[in-house]
């Protein structure tokens, strides 16, 4: 009679290597709203943009090959708007106050 060694399912985890990423894996980042929003970077207090200050005239056609193709005209005003800063303050949690005190000692 042979003498097998046997371990429990719970140690077999042990016995597995590591599963290695095959590729380089890129740093992940928190996702923030600020990640999405469109901002401009710009030199002075104003921002000046061209709005659309009606309709088009003329409307667009079915034309013959190499024929005169109607024009759309739209007129445009400038709008300057003042640049505003938007800011806000969250108060830490209570962990995350113990926490910045546990680091820092």
């Amino acid at each position: 009679m042979q003498n097998y060694i046997t371990k429990s399912p719970a140690t077999v985890t042990s016995l597995i290597p590591p599963q290695l990423q095959g590729q380089i894996v890129a740093p992940v980042y928190d996702v923030r709203i600020a990640d999405y929003l469109p901002t401009i970077a710009i030199s002075t207090p104003t921002y000046r943009y061209l709005k659309q200050s009606g309709a088009a005239t003329g409307s667009p056609a079915p034309v013959a090959e190499g024929g005169a193709k109607p024009e759309l005209v739209y007129s445009f005003t400038n709008v300057d708007v003042a640049a505003i800063k938007i800011a806000a303050f969250k108060q830490p949690t209570r962990a995350l106050a113990t926490l910045s005190r546990l680091s820092s000692t």
